[in-house]
């Protein structure tokens, strides 16, 4: 722990060390929830599962478990510490809360879950039931959990406390720890599109509502699009190596479970890989528009995307009916989603000290 030596403060700094080590666990618990989901619904599909103790959950709640932990620990550490000097480290340093709440959230909601597999079936796997909506939504807050992290370490002048970088200290890794979060809170919110694109179900009707595919995805995108922008340097390419990344969190695992032999594999999203081509050619374009100009064309882009996604064969609950019907739509909620990236992105960097 690192204290302020000027006799005239009062306040503790916070340990940068300890700071990293979250971000770390962080990482650790959402790549724990990513190979651990892929190789759930593998497992599942190719064992008869009667035990929550299956390897999959093993797998998936030791790297939830963990980072709780260790987030629990850290924070320990730094309460008494702060206590010392008069402070109150939990009410100065929101940021710090994040990642721990998400976790303890998805560990609460396992017992939930459990409960409705007994009561309707373990084979039945679903997103849109509603333990696993909640398990999705924490680990998607355990991601921007690791982004405010990476954001608050990045800041020059950080809030709550933290001890500053030092000067000339270079900021590649911060953003690196971004990039990968924002990819990572990317496939997290893109689970929840999944089985609108497949509308195959037999738990819930909500896949087979084709038109709702454009509208929940148009926002969705347009969020995760508009995050990055905020908290990224502003590259126009770099939305296309970020959907890149994004998509190998779950392809990768999915090729590996085929060499083991398990016949479920996930492929690449047409519909996201093109969302992240539109986005950057917007920004490239887009020096003299306003952003909310941006994220409609965006928007009205989406209908392209849709469309060429149902040519494929991707999106199999959709009719044309329901693309041109909803696409009225699209401009509208793409610029309600980017404003609400624009919005926590700003958030958190007020949080962090970095605006």
């Amino acid at each position: 722990m690192t204290i302020n030596t000027n006799p005239q403060s009062t306040q503790t700094n916070i340990s940068r060390t300890l700071v990293w080590v979250l971000l770390v666990a962080g990482l650790v618990a959402n790549l724990a929830g990513i190979v651990g989901g892929t190789w759930d619904g593998a497992f599942h599909a190719r064992y008869d599962v009667d035990s929550f103790w299956s390897p999959p959950h093993l797998l998936i709640y030791a790297g939830i478990g963990s980072t709780l932990v260790i987030g629990l620990a850290i924070l320990t550490l730094l309460v008494i510490e702060g206590r010392k000097w008069g402070r109150n480290v939990i009410r100065t340093n929101p940021l710090l809360l994040i990642t721990i709440f998400a976790n303890l959230g998805f560990l609460v909601t396992g017992p939930f879950d459990e409960l409705w597999h007994t009561i309707f079936g373990r084979e039945e796997l679903t997103v849109w039931t509603v333990p696993h909506m909640i398990l999705n939504f924490n680990l998607a807050l355990t991601a921007i959990g690791v982004i405010s992290l990476a954001v608050w370490l990045r800041a020059a002048h950080p809030s709550g406390s933290l001890t500053p970088a030092q000067d000339g200290s270079p900021i590649r890794i911060q953003n690196l720890a971004i990039f990968v979060g924002l990819s990572m809170f990317i496939i997290h919110i893109w689970g929840i599109l999944y089985e609108l694109e497949v509308g195959d179900t037999l738990l819930s009707p909500v896949p087979g509502i084709g038109w709702l595919y454009p509208l929940m995805a148009t926002v969705l995108v347009s969020l995760c699009f508009a995050l990055a922008s905020q908290l990224l340097p502003m590259h126009w390419w770099l939305a296309i190596p970020l959907v890149v990344l994004s998509q190998l969190w779950w392809f990768v695992p999915g090729i590996v479970l085929r060499q083991l032999g398990y016949e479920q594999a996930e492929g690449f999203r047409v519909p996201i890989t093109l969302a992240g081509l539109v986005w950057a050619l917007i920004a490239w374009t887009a020096n003299k528009q306003p952003v909310w100009l941006r994220f409609a064309i965006f928007g009205a882009g989406f209908v392209a995307i849709v469309l060429v996604a149902r040519f494929f064969g991707l999106l199999l609950s959709t009719s044309n009916g329901d693309i041109f019907f909803s696409g009225i739509f699209l401009p509208v909620l793409a610029v309600a989603g980017g404003s609400a990236g624009v919005l926590l992105g700003t958030w958190l960097q007020k949080q962090a000290g970095d605006l």
